[in-house]
Order: structure tokens, then C-alpha cells, then sequence
């Protein structure tokens, strides 16, 4: 395997403080947990790419989950890219 492409999104739009830690859980964890354990199962591929999402600097209201889903996958593609292997996330 020379490439991973990594591209999940489920959203469950609600605002903060009406999220439980399911609805939190159901938008996260498909897009960090999954980058994880690619990240985790591939750390020599020439070509890792994630699928963020600008909402994690704006987005309409409720998106706060998808918005910390983002962030996440964004900071896998940077512990990535600082032990030198490659990633990229586009938005």
C-alpha cells in the first residue's frame, strides 16, 4: 500500500450543551479514531490524506462536534508531519 485516503463525516448538528457524549462520540470518533488507527496501521505510506473541513475555524451553529472531529484528524496529519512521515488535510 503505497497511499491511504482517509474521508469520514456523520453529523448530528446540535448545540453544546445539548450534546451528549454519544452524540458527541458518533461525529468524532469516525473521523479521529479511524485517522488513529490509520495512522497507527500505515506509518510509512507515501501519501496520507485526511478530509477536514473548514468548520473547524467557522461553521453554522450546532457543528461544534464536527468542528472538534476536525481538529482532531488535523492534529494526527501534525504529529505526523513532525516525526517526518507524510500527511496532508485538506479543508
Amino acid at each position: 500500500i503505497d497511499g491511504v485516503v482517509h474521508n469520514a463525516a456523520v453529523l448530528n448538528n446540535r448545540l453544546s450543551h445539548e450534546l451528549s457524549p454519544a452524540d458527541f462520540a458518533a461525529v468524532y470518533s469516525p473521523k479521529v479514531t479511524g485517522a488513529l488507527v490509520l495512522d497507527r496501521l500505515f506509518p510509512s505510506v507515501g501519501l496520507f490524506v485526511v478530509a477536514s473541513s473548514m468548520s473547524v475555524f467557522w461553521g453554522p451553529p450546532g457543528m461544534a462536534n464536527y468542528a472538534a472531529a476536525n481538529a482532531g484528524i488535523d492534529a494526527v496529519v501534525a504529529a505526523r508531519r513532525a516525526r517526518g512521515q507524510h500527511a496532508i488535510s485538506i479543508q
